[in-house]
């Protein structure tokens, strides 16, 4: 599923956790630069463990997610993922 970004350069992944979000980073900041996910530059690994932040967000057991944000700059804008999935990007001035 593709996110819509909105005029702000925001995006936000719809539903709880429906994306792995490594993969929603990936697929919003895309979708905002207009690429396709395989011609980012530099792929997401080189700045952030995407294992690791699926990890995060990922409930294990009967535990729920774990809560709180995770931001980091990727591709020139600011990338937020909150633990409900949804992923904010902002243009980096």
């Amino acid at each position: 599923m593709m996110n819509s970004p909105s005029e702000d350069g925001r995006s936000d992944t719809p539903g709880r956790l429906k994306t792995q979000p490594s993969i929603a980073v990936v697929e919003t900041v895309a979708t905002v630069k207009g690429v396709s996910p395989v011609d980012l530059d530099p792929p997401l690994a080189t700045v952030i463990d995407p294992e690791a932040l699926d990890r995060l967000f990922t409930p294990a057991g009967n535990a729920n997610t774990s809560s709180g944000i995770v931001e980091f700059r990727y591709c020139g804008y600011t990338v937020t993922v909150r633990e409900t999935g949804d992923v904010e990007i902002q243009e980096t001035s």
